[in-house]
């Protein structure tokens, strides 16, 4: 099997494109963006320390509502997303490697643990939240 960082310049560009591609879909219809910014309803009579700790509450809330919209309720559209992350081996008769979810996760954490290729990733994400218009 080949992941992703052990693509060649050609196919790795081609490939985060794609990646690029299907995650702007996937938080589209997650709106796992939008999750993540709801803040607590203060009453103005907090204290600072008490503001901090909602503040934190409500950022595990908000984690827990990302995962359950990314692995539960639009899991089919998550896992679309996994296997632009490999590409399975063929066999001398053109059977594809089967790939099972532990197979899959272990060459998801082989990449995304890949010190050049999660800078990389973070890069782009970082150039996308920059709202540059075509």
């Amino acid at each position: 099997m080949k992941t992703l960082n052990q693509m060649d310049e050609t196919e790795f560009l081609r490939r985060c494109w794609l990646i690029a591609d299907a995650v702007s879909d996937l938080l589209t219809k997650t709106k796992v963006m939008e999750l993540r910014k709801v803040m607590p309803v203060f009453t103005g009579k907090e204290t600072e320390e008490e503001k901090a700790k909602m503040k934190e509450e409500q950022s595990r809330k908000n984690l827990k509502a990302m995962a359950k919209s990314l692995l539960f309720e639009n899991a089919e559209a998550t896992a679309k997303l996994l296997p632009l992350l490999y590409e399975p081996d063929v066999d001398k008769d053109g059977k594809t490697e089967t790939m099972t979810p532990f197979k899959t996760l272990r060459v998801i954490t082989a990449t995304i643990e890949d010190k050049d290729v999660l800078d990389f990733l973070l890069s782009l994400v970082k150039l996308g939240q920059t709202s540059i218009d075509a």
